[in-house]
C-alpha cells in the first residue's frame, strides 16, 4: 500500500483495487477514460494528480470538490506529492526484489534450518 502526502498529511492508498463506481467517477472528473488517467498519472500530469488527490481525500471521508482542488482553494504541495509516490514506489520494488532474493521469506517451515524436520 502506498503512503501518499497530501498538504502535509500522509494517506495509505490502495491503487490495485479501484471499484466501477470510483472508476467512472474519474473518467468523468477528467474527462478521459480510465486507462489514459492512469498513464497520465505516472507520466507526472498535474491534473491526473488533481484526480488523484480526489480520490484519496474521498477515500478518507473527506468531500473536496474537485473544482476546489483545480481552482486552487483546496491546494497543496505538488512536488511533496510527486515525492511520497515515488518513495512508495521504490520501497514496493525493493520490497518485491527482496522477496524474489529469498522467496521463503527468510523462514524455514520444517524448524530452524540446523533442526531436522523429525526432530
Amino acid at each position: 500500500m502506498a503512503k501518499i502526502v497530501i498538504g502535509g498529511e500522509t494517506f495509505d492508498y490502495d491503487g490495485k483495487h479501484q471499484p466501477m463506481s470510483e472508476a467512472l467517477k474519474i473518467e468523468e472528473l477528467y474527462g478521459k477514460n480510465y486507462a489514459a488517467w492512469q498513464d497520465d498519472l505516472w507520466a507526472g500530469s498535474a491534473r491526473a494528480m488533481c484526480v488523484l488527490a480526489w480520490l484519496i481525500w474521498r477515500r478518507d471521508g473527506r468531500d473536496v470538490p474537485y473544482e476546489d482542488i483545480t481552482g486552487g482553494k483546496a491546494d497543496f504541495d505538488l512536488g511533496e506529492m510527486l515525492q511520497s509516490i515515488i518513495a512508495s514506489a521504490e520501497s514496493a520494488a525493493a520490497e518485491a526484489k527482496a522477496a524474489e532474493a529469498d522467496p521463503t521469506g527468510g523462514s524455514d517451515p520444517a524448524g530452524t534450518a540446523t533442526t531436522a524436520t523429525g526432530t
